[in-house]
Order: C-alpha cells, then sequence, then structure tokens
C-alpha cells in the first residue's frame, strides 16, 4: 500500500493531507484517485514518487510515498 500525500488545491480537494491506496503504478492510481475524487480529473497537477517527478507508467511499491503537486510558481 503506498502513501499518497496531498498538497495545495489536491489536498483541498481530498480534505486529507495524506491517504494509503493500493496500486500497482501510476496510471491505475490516477484512476482510483479521479474516480474517489471526481475534481481531480479537472485539476492539473503531478506526480512524485520517493521525491522525485515520475510518468503515468511508473510501477509502484508498497513502500513508495507518492506526492500530488499541483502547479506551483517560485523565485
Amino acid at each position: 500500500m503506498a502513501r499518497i500525500l496531498f498538497f495545495g488545491i489536491t489536498r483541498e480537494i481530498t480534505g486529507a493531507a495524506e491517504l494509503d491506496y493500493h496500486a500497482s503504478d501510476l496510471q491505475e492510481l490516477k484512476e482510483a484517485l479521479e474516480k474517489d475524487f471526481d475534481r481531480l480529473s479537472v485539476t492539473c497537477y503531478r506526480f512524485a514518487v520517493n521525491g522525485a517527478i515520475r510518468n503515468d507508467n511508473t510501477k509502484l511499491q508498497d513502500s513508495d510515498t507518492v506526492a500530488l503537486l499541483p502547479p506551483f510558481a517560485g523565485g
């Protein structure tokens, strides 16, 4: 079971700072999250797995920490 961390708008949508999910890869996780929280499907965000930005086909391990990162600006 991967630990999912939420930030910014993704935290507002889910109402949680973190949740646990079973998923074999990021695409499966994305589908499950967007089914449970339909507003995520129209929200822009990226995935980071264990601190590194990853794409949807990244395989997940039970010990992984996945962060949903909304757009952000820096300076």
